[in-house]
């Protein structure tokens, strides 16, 4: 099923009959079987042009399309303009067509989707991400949509999970939870550093939660991780094991900024009670106001992390910026994620979708917000969010072809498409 809200109704908008301001429809193709209509793009294109279907159930709509260009002055496809309101009428013009099978009720205007990686990409128990969600990830890319990675790894540990969708270099990746924006090439974009007195404060205001706390500096060279005890992080066993090579010990801790070296952020595990405590204790302090907090729970593994970043640094303010970069609107926006960590880009986004393995309260937070949900991450929940948009790009490429062939100029933007 496709992402739903709680609220129901998803046909087209009833408009006034006046024609000022009116969205238009352009006759987009048309075959023996089908009708697309397509609503007819702002000026300049934009990608996601809306792409209604109306099929037939056993009348030929090649009469039907003659009947159209009659009625509506049509000679060309893409010139083809009616108002929206006529669509009820199209969909009754012929007996045995379906009133309007319009495609899933997701937004025409998304052109940036950015994703999270663990509890939405991939499974619960697998760092293999599934067929369907590479499929989907490929497709909606080549279909001129900008493929935006944000997660709390790091670039260097994202990169192995991400290598097997087979992405553009050049695709975007958010990481450690916004402090670092790079493309997968590795080249640059943004980073900001954790003040060196702000880290070194934090080692013993949690050291009372346990040697669990975790430093990342974004290195060429060196170990990039820093820890006090790698027995005490027992939790992260498989993080461990993965990171191994690039993590040093360093005890105490705080003897890791003896050269003026700033990180990236820290991270304190632990049970979810600690980490929890841990984030109370720390609201409680003036540092507080010097770091941002983002908590992740697992709570099927009882697993609690906390990610001390920069100040004002998070998934949402990162991906604003991107996007900001790019022209783009906030409502041109689409975040899917699950957890806490999530939660600043989902507020952001124009169009935010909660998985359907997201815990309580993060669900409790959709339904004030309003957010759409989806399936699991275990049910390919990616793949079911994109696929309508992939459908429609699809659609509007073929419109695209078909306008071609019968001469008209075609303008296209990535996925939009503009006729003349």
């Amino acid at each position: 099923m496709p992402p739903t809200r709680g609220r129901g109704g998803s046909g087209l908008p009833r408009r006034s009959n006046s024609r000022a301001g009116f969205p238009l429809l352009c006759l987009a193709e048309f075959s023996a079987e089908r009708l697309f209509l397509m609503e007819k793009p702002r000026s300049p294109p934009l990608p996601g042009v809306d792409v209604w279907e109306i099929s037939s159930t056993g009348t030929s709509l090649a009469d039907f399309a003659s009947c159209f260009a009659a009625v509506f002055g049509a000679e060309n496809a893409g010139d083809d303009l009616v108002p929206r309101d006529l669509v009820g009428f199209i969909g009754a013009f012929i007996g045995g067509m379906t009133s309007a099978d319009y495609t899933e009720p997701m937004p025409s205007d998304v052109r940036l989707i950015a994703i999270d990686i663990d509890g939405t990409l991939l499974p619960t128990s697998s760092t293999t991400i599934s067929r369907r969600n590479r499929r989907a990830l490929r497709e909606a890319q080549a279909a001129g949509l900008h493929i935006v990675i944000a997660t709390g790894r790091r670039h260097q540990y994202a990169e192995p999970v991400l290598e097997q969708v087979g992405l553009s270099p050049r695709t975007v990746m958010i990481s450690s939870n916004g402090s670092v924006v790079r493309y997968f090439d590795g080249e640059l974009i943004r980073r900001t550093l954790l003040p060196v007195e702000s880290a070194r404060a934090l080692c013993p205001a949690l050291r009372p939660f346990g040697q669990t706390m975790v430093f990342t500096f974004d290195r060429e060279r060196g170990p990039s991780l820093v820890v006090e005890s790698v027995a005490a992080l027992g939790r992260l066993g498989v993080w461990v094991e993965a990171n191994r090579h690039d993590m040093v010990e360093v005890a105490p801790l705080e003897r890791a900024f003896d050269h003026g070296d700033a990180p990236i952020q820290a991270m304190q595990c632990g049970n979810i009670g600690q980490v929890r405590a841990a984030q109370q204790a720390l609201e409680a302090m003036q540092l507080a106001a010097d770091i941002t907090m983002h908590r992740t729970e697992y709570a099927e593994r009882d697993l609690g992390i906390l990610d001390l970043l920069p100040p004002g640094c998070s998934k949402g303010h990162a991906l604003e910026d991107y996007a900001r970069s790019l022209g783009l609107e906030a409502t041109e926006v689409m975040a899917i994620g699950d957890n806490f960590n999530d939660q600043a880009m989902l507020e952001y986004a124009g169009q935010a979708i909660l998985m359907g393995n997201a815990g309580e309260e993060m669900q409790a937070l959709a339904a004030r917000h309003d957010w759409a949900m989806t399936l699991s991450n275990d049910e390919d929940g990616v793949a079911e969010t994109l696929e309508p948009l992939i459908r429609r790009a699809q659609q509007a490429q073929s419109a695209t072809r078909h306008a071609g062939n019968t001469g008209s100029e075609v303008v296209t933007s990535q996925n939009s498409i503009t006729t003349r």
